[in-house]
């Protein structure tokens, strides 16, 4: 999981620095660090912390703040992953106008702010996936709806193939 950590932060930094004025590409970068975000917590679990054990280094204020780190990173890999994936699609198919986007950027955001009551983080992190089914899982199906729609109706040749190549991704 140390690798996709840090394969994320690579491919995010090489895909920023390919255009960063582009949202899309900033949704797509934000999608890869919470990729990156997801390998840092299990790295946690799986080896940071094992690994301290095992060479008697796991001093209790340094657990105590991996555990928050874990939890924190944790939150934000789970729950933020849906939105910036229906985020990404909404700007990546340019069907909506500038006003709109930043609209459905801050109404898409809401069930997040509810994930914070519904989790549960002592001892650990457990999120609450029962509930993210009613907003998650339609916002996923959106945006690969959405991403079909862009594809099927673009005109261009070139980006059609590149509306692939992200569709496929």
């Amino acid at each position: 999981m140390i690798l996709l950590f840090f394969v994320s932060i690579i491919f995010a930094i090489i895909v920023y620095r390919y255009d960063p004025k582009a949202k899309s590409i900033r949704w797509g970068v934000f999608l890869l660090m919470c990729a990156a975000l997801t390998g840092l917590t299990r790295s946690i679990v799986d080896t940071i912390i094992p690994s301290l054990d095992k060479y008697n280094m796991n001093f209790p204020s340094l657990n105590s703040f991996l555990i928050y780190v874990r939890i924190v990173t944790g939150f934000i890999s789970v729950y933020f992953f849906p939105w910036g994936v229906l985020m990404h699609s909404i700007v990546y198919s340019e069907k909506f106008s500038p006003k709109i986007e930043k609209i459905l950027a801050y109404v898409s955001f809401i069930p997040i702010l509810f994930m914070l009551k519904t989790t549960i983080y002592i001892p650990d992190i457990k999120p609450d996936f029962l509930s993210m089914l009613y907003w998650a899982v339609p916002y996923i199906i959106f945006a690969c709806l959405l991403h079909l729609y862009a594809y099927f109706t673009e005109k261009n040749p070139y980006e059609k193939r590149t509306r692939f190549t992200t569709l496929s991704i």
